[in-house]
C-alpha cells in the first residue's frame, strides 16, 4: 500500500540501510518480494553491507537464490571488513 502511494523503496535509515535489508533480516518474504524489484540491489549501508550479504549471513536461502538470479548482483562486493557475501 505504501509503495503504491509513492513511498520511496530506496529510502534509508541513519545507518544507510534500505528497507530491503530490514525485510531480509526479519525474514519478510512478502516484503522482500515487493521491495526487491524496486531496490538498488547492490546498494550498501555505511558498513558496506548489501542485500546479498544480509541474506547469506541470516541464512535466508530462498532470498539468496533470488538475489543470485539477478544479472546485476555483485557477488564479489566487500563490506568494510573486507568480507564478501558468500
Amino acid at each position: 500500500m505504501l509503495l503504491n502511494n509513492g513511498a520511496d523503496a530506496n529510502a534509508r535509515d541513519g545507518l544507510g540501510r534500505p528497507a530491503l535489508l530490514f525485510a531480509i533480516r526479519a525474514d519478510g518474504s512478502g516484503a522482500f518480494s515487493l521491495l526487491e524489484p524496486k531496490q538498488q540491489l547492490n546498494a550498501k549501508d555505511l558498513f558496506g553491507i548489501n542485500a546479498l550479504s544480509v541474506a547469506a549471513r541470516c541464512g535466508r536461502e530462498q532470498m539468496v537464490a533470488q538475489l543470485l538470479a539477478m544479472p546485476t548482483i555483485d557477488i564479489n562486493s566487500k563490506d568494510s571488513c573486507g568480507r564478501t557475501p558468500l
